[in-house]
């Protein structure tokens, strides 16, 4: 049984399915920025790519600007200096967990589609939330950066935590530990500081 429709859970057999069905790209004119719509089966998401040639590292962003006056921003310009795509999406409800946990799982199947081998998904707040949650779901993702999660993300992080099997410290705030954490794959992680 399917069903599906924007804001809906589609399942095949209990599990959720995420869908792209049209994907198109138009250039910002800020450098080589693109600003992308996907087109799910669970209605239409928007991002921003900052994309980086050649390179098999992804960021995938929750929201397009983030905290601290758009630290996502000078971010994403920031990693496609060291070879890592970033991708910006826009959640289509923000405050749900689950649709945008399925925005990020969407955003997953894109890069991967494109060619990523591995990305580090970061979310602020209830966003932090979203992030270790889709850490857990997705083999795509190798790595989680929460910042200042919401209390929902808690359990997630411990089982984030077993599924790695061990421990490596990420601390947050600056951008060479956001590429480290990409770089750290398959490597164990644990979140903290």
């Amino acid at each position: 049984m399917v069903s599906q429709g924007p804001g809906s859970m589609a399942e095949e057999d209990g599990d959720v399915v995420v869908r792209i069905e049209q994907v198109s790209a138009q250039p910002t004119g800020e450098g080589n920025r693109l600003e992308v719509s996907i087109e799910t089966n669970h209605g239409p998401l928007s991002a921003l790519m900052d994309p980086a040639e050649g390179s098999v590292k992804c960021a995938i962003f929750v929201g397009t600007e983030g905290p601290a006056d758009g630290v996502y921003a000078r971010l994403a310009e920031d990693l496609v200096e060291q070879g890592v795509t970033s991708l910006r999406i826009s959640p289509r409800l923000t405050g749900e967990l689950e649709e945008t946990v399925i925005d990020v799982l969407a955003a997953c199947s894109l890069l991967k589609g494109l060619g990523g081998g591995r990305a580090v998904v970061v979310g602020h707040s209830y966003a932090g939330a979203v992030a270790i949650k889709s850490g857990v779901l997705s083999p795509f993702l190798t790595a989680v950066a929460a910042l200042v999660a919401a209390l929902s993300g808690l359990w997630n992080t411990y089982k984030f935590a077993q599924l790695e099997g061990s421990v490596t410290t990420l601390t947050t705030g600056h951008n060479t530990h956001i590429n480290a954490a990409a770089d750290l794959a398959p490597s164990p992680l644990r979140l903290g500081r």
